[in-house]
């Protein structure tokens, strides 16, 4: 009977068996029990886009050792970073080979009873802008606001020394055109998050400027026809940390983002 119970609480563990409950915005089982999970965040940030399988590493690996010190530790869920620069390499065109090994790895996290939600990570916008995530061929540039503006926000932030353009932090580039990462490291996180270069970005993003948003929705159709019938698959983050628009042109952002 023992056995039988312990068989019945691992199949309601498996996301084919959890739904949401749009009321209480929990997942529920089978049983219509609430469901906690614990895990960790996998993303790889720099091309590749996937962490080291067949040898163990502190900082990058997905290894068998680290899958039994994660399931040995209780985890349940992964949140994978499936970028979208990591998907679109130019302009309509999918890397359907990388999506097999993210697949791949979905299903490997499951062997280790582990459910995956696919994640569309970025930070600071994109590789332009000293972070990743929307493909720098797609990163607004001419539109966007390259110094702070003089509005009650935009004179607050240039008081507390923040709200720089990017052009202040003296980057150095590839011959891409993409600031190096090791300069990007060098200057704080948060405070290249104040940059109007990255908020106006979001802006364009949300507003849909020259069809941008259409784009990511054409990204997100491409991965959710690779994974929907994938039962490891929990749901997907439609954008890591959605930042607060421009809130140097729109004060209520400030407080309400």
């Amino acid at each position: 009977m023992k056995s039988f119970v312990v068989g019945m609480l691992a199949a309601a563990c498996t996301a084919s068996t959890i739904k949401i409950d749009v009321e209480t915005r929990n997942f529920r089982d089978a049983a219509g029990r609430a469901r906690i999970f614990h895990g960790q965040n996998v993303v790889v940030k720099l091309p590749g886009y996937i962490p080291t399988q067949d040898a163990f590493d502190y900082d990058m690996s997905i290894s068998t050792q680290d899958l039994q010190n994660l399931k040995d530790w209780g985890c349940k869920f992964i949140r994978l970073g499936v970028m979208w620069e990591s998907v679109e390499t130019a302009p309509g065109v999918y890397d359907l080979e990388y999506l097999n090994k993210i697949d791949a790895l979905i299903n490997r996290f499951a062997e280790y009873d582990m459910v995956t939600l696919v994640d569309n990570h970025q930070d600071l916008f994109s590789r332009k802008l000293c972070g990743e995530g929307v493909p720098a061929f797609y990163q607004p540039w001419d539109n966007i606001d390259h110094s702070c503006p003089w509005s009650v926000i935009g004179t607050m932030f240039r008081l507390a020394g923040k709200c720089k353009p990017l052009s202040d932090y003296n980057l150095r580039y590839d011959d891409n055109g993409l600031p190096l990462v090791g300069d990007c490291h060098n200057a704080n996180f948060m405070d290249l998050y104040t940059a109007p270069e990255v908020a106006s970005s979001f802006a364009a993003l949300y507003s849909n400027q020259d069809g941008l948003l259409d784009k990511m929705m054409a990204f997100w159709t491409v991965v959710a026809t690779k994974f929907h019938a994938n039962p490891n698959v929990i749901g997907y983050d439609i954008l890591n940390e959605p930042w607060g628009a421009n809130l140097y042109h729109d004060k209520s952002l400030f407080f309400e983002p």
